[in-house]
């Protein structure tokens, strides 16, 4: 629950300070505190559909098969929904999650940004198998408190450039992609 937050603060402030006219930190933690809820919910989702995707990409099973491969692509196609949620504007508190599910789905079926896309939810996984590393280390090892030491440190190191990454990445496809309104005009 801590990760969704410290992923919704980095969205926040670094798009403050990569836009044109940065504002006061109060609009900064007015957005985070008002926008935190769909980052949780999104990374929930993110993180059952690619559960789901790897179980079933594992799988012996071709339905589960079938399944694990669209819900892995389910999980790309909404990468940038979080950011989205974070930093778009979007005065309706109902249409927030359904407008940044939309438009990470239409920035990642970009040919460009697809590249990135996958890139940037191949670097979650890889942060998910250095963690299953460690958990193994650990066990071998007889180490106390093995989930904790092979999940929160990793996790919260590794968040920050990630959610960073991810911004500047969703930044770029927002302008190419014509996302951003604000911006073409």
């Amino acid at each position: 629950m801590v990760l969704p937050l410290l992923t919704t603060l980095v969205y926040a402030f670094a798009n403050n300070d990569a836009s044109e006219t940065p504002q006061a930190a109060r609009p900064v933690w007015e957005r985070f505190l008002e926008r935190a809820w769909a980052v949780i919910v999104i990374d929930f989702l993110g993180t059952y559909l690619t559960s789901v995707g790897l179980a079933g990409t594992m799988s012996n099973d071709v339905a589960a098969a079938i399944v694990g491969i669209v819900a892995t692509i389910v999980a790309i196609l909404i990468v940038f929904a979080d950011v989205a949620a974070t930093v778009d504007d979007d005065p309706a508190v109902w249409s927030l999650l359904p407008r940044s599910i939309s438009k990470s789905a239409r920035a990642v079926t970009r040919p460009k940004v697809l590249a990135r896309a996958v890139a940037l939810y191949a670097l979650g996984l890889l942060v998910f198998a250095v963690q299953e590393s460690i958990v193994l280390l650990l066990t071998n090892a007889h180490a106390a408190n093995v989930e904790f030491w092979s999940e929160v440190p990793l996790q919260t190191v590794a968040t920050v450039p990630l959610a960073a990454l991810t911004l500047v990445v969703y930044r770029d496809a927002a302008i190419t992609a014509g996302l951003d309104r604000a911006k073409r005009n």
